[in-house]
C-alpha cells in the first residue's frame, strides 16, 4: 500500500516537474524581450483586452460595431472573433493588479501548463498507465511544434490555447466509457462536451468535437454491437457540446444545420439506426449491417456536398485537399493555409507518429492473437489514432492544421506506449496456466523502453526550444527580419525601432480622422498603437475589401487612386504604408548608398539562380497580385510571370521576382509601373529627403546619395552585383510624408559598409484621380 502511495506521489511529481519546466522554457521570451507582444493578432486581443477592462469585464454589445477597424463599415467583434482569451486576460489583469498586457502576454504558459496536464489526463484515463500519460505529457511540453507555434510567452494566440484545451473533451469521453454506472457515464459525456463547447469561446476549432463524436458514432459499431447506452452517452455529449458552443456570440446556429456540425448529427442517427435494425431484427450480422450504413452516409455525405447542401468554410475545403472556388483566393495566398510535404509533417512529431503506427500494429495484433485483453476505452483507444491520421493529411494539404496534428499525434503515440505494456504473455505449446489478466514482463519493459527512448527525444527538443526562443524578439521590434549571423560567426537578434517609429509618427502627427492604408498584416498595430482606422485589420473576414487593396497596391499608380475612393477614403487625410527590410552598401568614401529589397538568392541549378526579393511587402507582393487577378492565382510560382525577369552574365542565369531589373524590358517596365514597387523604390531614392532616422540609423546623416538598387546578376561564388533601378514618382498622386529607417546590422567590407536596414515608407493619397 505504500509503494503504491509512493508511486502515486512520484508520478504528480514528476507531472508538476514538467509542467514547470515548460512554463520556464516558454518564459524565455518575455524574460529577454519584455511584454512586448510578438506577431500582430496578439494586438487584436490586447485592443480587445482592455476593452473588457475599462468595462468591467462586460459591455458585450458595444463590440457589436467599432468604426476602427475595416473602414469604412467598421467590425462586429461578436461575430467575428473568439473573445474567451481578451476577458480572461483582463479578468487576469484585474485579480492580479499586473497591466493588462503583462497577462496577455503570460496566458501561452498558462495555457500550456492546461495543455500538459489535459494531455496527460486524456492517456491515463484511456489505457491506465502511469509511464505512457508522463510520455504523452512531456511530448506536449517540448515538442517544438508545440513550444514555437505560438505556445510561448509574448505570443498569444487564440489556436493555441484551443489545443491546448482539446485533450479534456477525450479525457471526460474515456472516463465516460469507464463509470461502472449510467449516469455516471452520461454525466462524464456531457462533461466532454461542455470542455468542448467552452473551446468555442476561444478558437474555431471547437469544431473538432463534430469530428471526434462522428468517429466514435462510426467506430463502436466495429468493436461493440451498438446499444441503448452508448447511444444516450454519444447524445449527452453532443446535446452538452451544442448547449455550451451556442453561448458563444461567434458560433452561428449554421454549424449544426448547414455545416460540419451535420457530421456528427448523421452518423448519431446512423448509430440509432443500427441500434433499432439489430435490436428488431435478430440474426443480422453487426459487421454486415454497419458496412452497408457507412456506404450509405458516405453517399448522402458525398451529395450533400457537392449539392450545397452542406456549407464548409475554404479552410476545411483546403484541409481536405478541395481547391477553394475563384471568389475565394485570399486563402490560397495566407501562408498558413498552404500545403506541407508529407515528410514535414511527418517529422514535425516524428516520435510519437511512429508511436502511433506501433499503437496501431499493436491493436490489430494483439487482438487478433488474444494477447491484448478488451477495454472499455477501446472507441477512444481507436479514434485518438484516427484523429492523428485525418490530422497528418490534413496537414499536408493546409499548415493549419499541423499544430492539431501534432496534440493528436501525441495523445495517439502516448496511448500506444501503453498499448504495448498491457499485452499479456502469449501461451507456449504447454498451455501452462499463467495469470492472463496480467501484462508480459516483456510487454513491460518494451513500453518502458519506447517511453525512455522519446523521453530522451523531448530532453533533446527542449535544448532545440531553448535556443529557439532566445532569438525570438517580437516582429513590430525585427521587422520580421530574422535572426542573423555575423561574419565572425556571432547571431545576431536583430531589434530595432522603424515600426514602433513610424505607428509613434502616425498617431502623433495625423489627423485624429486620419485613415491608413495598408497590407492586411499591420492593421491590428495601426489600429492599436497608432490609434487611427484602418482598412483591413489582419483577419481574413472580408475578402472583397482585401481584394480593393490588393488592386490598389498593384494598379498602377495613376489608377490606383480609382479602388482607395471605391473604400470611400477621406483624400489628403489617407494615409499609405508600406514596408521591407533592405540591403545596403555605404561608399565609405564617398558617402553613396546603393540600397536594394533584401535578395533572396537561391541556386537551382548549374549556373542558373533564382532571386525573390525583400521580406515584407515586396515578398508579399505576388498574393497581392494573385488576389487582385495580375496573374493566374492558382499558381504558385512567382517567377515566369509577367512580373518578373531575368538577367544573363557571363554564363550565369539570374531569375527574378519581382522584375526590377534585367528583360525583358516589357516585364520590367510592367513591374516599374506598379503602386507597391514605386512607392518602396521611389522611396529609397528619397531617403535623404525623407528618412526619419531610428535606432542605429544616425550615421546614414552623411550619406551623400541613395541609388535603389535589384540584383544584375549573380557570382560564380554567389556574390550579388547590383544593378540601378530608376523608379518613378508616385506623385502627385501619392505624396511622400516620413520614411522611417532603422538599422540593426552592419559590417565592413573593402571600402565599404554593408548593412541591413528595416524601412518603413509613409505616404498621403492626395485624392487623384
Amino acid at each position: 500500500m505504500r509503494g503504491k502511495a509512493f508511486r502515486g506521489a512520484l508520478e504528480y511529481v514528476l507531472l508538476a516537474l514538467i509542467a514547470a519546466l515548460t512554463a520556464a522554457l516558454r518564459l524565455v521570451p518575455y524574460l529577454r524581450y519584455g511584454p512586448t507582444l510578438s506577431e500582430v493578432d496578439p494586438y487584436e486581443y490586447l485592443w480587445l483586452a482592455n476593452y473588457f477592462y475599462s468595462h468591467g469585464l462586460g459591455g458585450l454589445h458595444g463590440l457589436a460595431h467599432s468604426a476602427l477597424w475595416w473602414y469604412p463599415w467598421g467590425r462586429d467583434f461578436l461575430s467575428s472573433e473568439y473573445l474567451g482569451l481578451p476577458w480572461l486576460s483582463a479578468l487576469a489583469s484585474r485579480l492580479t493588479g499586473a497591466s493588462v498586457e503583462v497577462a496577455l502576454s503570460l496566458s501561452p504558459v498558462a495555457f500550456a501548463v492546461l495543455g500538459v496536464i489535459g494531455v496527460y489526463l486524456a492517456v491515463k484515463e484511456a489505457r491506465g498507465s502511469s509511464v505512457a500519460a508522463l510520455t504523452a505529457a512531456a511530448g506536449f511540453a517540448f515538442l517544438p511544434i508545440t513550444v514555437l507555434d505560438h505556445g510561448f510567452a509574448t505570443d498569444p494566440a487564440k489556436v493555441f490555447d484551443g489545443i491546448a484545451l482539446l485533450p479534456y473533451p477525450l479525457y471526460f469521453m474515456a472516463r465516460s466509457y469507464r463509470a461502472p454506472k449510467a449516469t455516471t457515464s452520461i454525466a462524464m459525456a456531457a462533461a466532454a462536451g461542455a470542455s468542448g463547447g467552452l473551446i468555442a469561446w476561444l478558437w474555431g476549432g471547437y469544431q473538432y468535437m463534430a469530428l471526434v463524436v462522428a468517429l466514435l458514432a462510426v467506430t463502436e459499431p466495429f468493436l461493440n454491437e451498438p446499444s441503448l447506452p452508448g447511444l444516450l452517452r454519444l447524445l449527452a455529449a453532443w446535446a452538452a457540446f451544442a448547449a455550451v458552443a451556442l453561448t458563444s456570440p461567434a458560433v452561428s446556429p449554421h454549424v449544426f444545420t448547414r455545416g460540419v456540425g451535420l457530421a456528427a448529427e448523421a452518423s448519431l442517427l446512423a448509430y440509432a439506426f443500427e441500434y433499432l435494425a439489430l435490436t428488431r431484427l435478430r440474426g443480422l450480422s453487426r459487421l454486415r449491417v454497419h458496412a452497408w450504413t457507412l456506404a450509405v452516409l458516405a453517399g448522402l455525405a458525398a451529395v450533400a456536398v457537392a449539392s450545397g447542401m452542406v456549407s464548409l468554410p475554404s479552410r476545411v475545403l483546403m484541409g481536405l485537399g478541395v481547391t477553394p472556388p475563384p471568389g475565394a483566393v485570399v486563402p490560397l495566398t495566407v501562408q498558413e493555409y498552404m500545403g506541407v510535404p508529407p515528410q514535414q509533417v511527418i517529422s514535425s512529431y516524428a516520435p510519437f507518429f511512429v508511436l502511433s503506427l506501433i499503437g496501431v500494429a499493436t491493436m490489430i495484433a494483439g487482438r487478433a492473437t488474444g494477447r491484448l485483453a478488451p477495454s472499455p476505452t477501446d472507441a477512444m483507444v481507436v479514434v485518438s489514432l484516427e484523429l492523428m491520421v485525418i490530422f497528418t493529411y490534413a496537414s499536408v494539404n493546409q499548415a493549419y492544421y499541423l499544430p492539431s496534428a501534432a496534440l493528436y499525434a501525441i495523445i495517439a503515440g502516448g496511448v500506444s506506449v501503453a498499448l504495448v505494456g498491457s499485452l499479456r504473455p502469449a501461451y507456449g505449446a504447454s498451455r501452462r496456466r499463467r495469470p492472463r489478466q496480467a501484462a508480459g514482463r516483456g510487454a513491460a519493459i518494451g513500453a518502458a523502453l519506447l517511453a525512455a527512448i522519446v523521453l530522451a527525444s523531448m530532453a533533446y527538443y527542449a535544448s532545440v526550444d531553448y535556443s529557439a526562443l532566445q532569438l525570438e524578439a517580437p516582429s513590430i521590434e525585427t521587422g520580421w527580419l530574422g535572426a542573423l549571423r555575423s561574419p565572425d560567426g556571432k547571431v545576431i537578434v536583430p531589434v530595432n525601432n522603424a515600426w514602433p517609429l513610424a505607428l509613434s509618427y502616425v498617431k502623433e502627427r495625423t489627423p485624429p480622422g486620419s485613415v491608413v492604408v495598408t497590407w492586411w498584416d499591420y492593421g491590428y498595430w495601426v489600429g492599436v498603437l497608432a490609434n487611427r482606422a484602418s482598412v483591413v485589420d489582419g483577419s481574413t473576414i472580408n475578402g472583397t475589401q482585401i481584394e480593393l487593396v490588393a488592386d490598389a497596391l498593384t494598379a498602377p499608380v495613376e489608377q490606383s487612386g480609382a479602388y482607395l475612393r471605391m473604400l470611400r477614403l477621406p483624400a489628403n487625410e489617407t494615409y499609405v504604408m508600406v514596408y521591407d527590410v533592405f540591403l545596403g552598401i555605404y561608399d565609405n568614401s564617398t558617402g553613396s548608398v546603393t540600397i536594394m529589397p533584401f535578395p533572396n538568392v537561391v541556386s537551382v541549378g548549374p549556373g542558373v539562380y533564382a532571386v525573390t526579393y525583400g521580406l515584407g511587402d515586396m515578398a508579399k507582393s505576388y498574393q497581392m497580385l494573385r488576389i487582385a487577378g495580375r496573374v493566374n492565382p492558382y499558381s504558385g510560382q512567382a517567377l515566369f510571370t509577367g512580373y518578373s525577369s531575368v538577367s544573363y552574365q557571363s554564363n550565369v542565369e539570374v531569375l527574378q521576382f519581382p522584375g526590377l531589373a534585367g528583360g525583358p524590358a516589357k516585364n520590367v517596365s510592367n513591374t516599374l509601373n506598379t503602386t507597391i514597387y514605386d512607392l518602396i523604390m521611389y522611396g529609397l531614392s528619397q531617403l535623404g529627403n525623407y528618412g526619419v532616422l531610428g535606432q542605429g540609423a544616425s550615421w546614414l546623416r552623411s550619406a551623400s546619395s541613395f541609388t535603389p538598387a535589384a540584383v544584375a546578376y549573380v557570382t560564380p561564388t554567389g556574390g550579388i552585383v547590383p544593378a540601378p533601378v530608376s523608379a518613378p514618382s508616385p506623385e502627385p498622386y501619392y505624396v511622400p510624408v516620413a520614411f522611417f529607417v532603422s538599422v540593426p546590422y552592419s559590417w565592413q567590407g573593402a571600402g565599404v559598409t554593408y548593412f541591413y536596414a528595416v524601412i518603413v515608407f509613409l505616404y498621403r493619397w492626395g485624392g487623384l484621380p
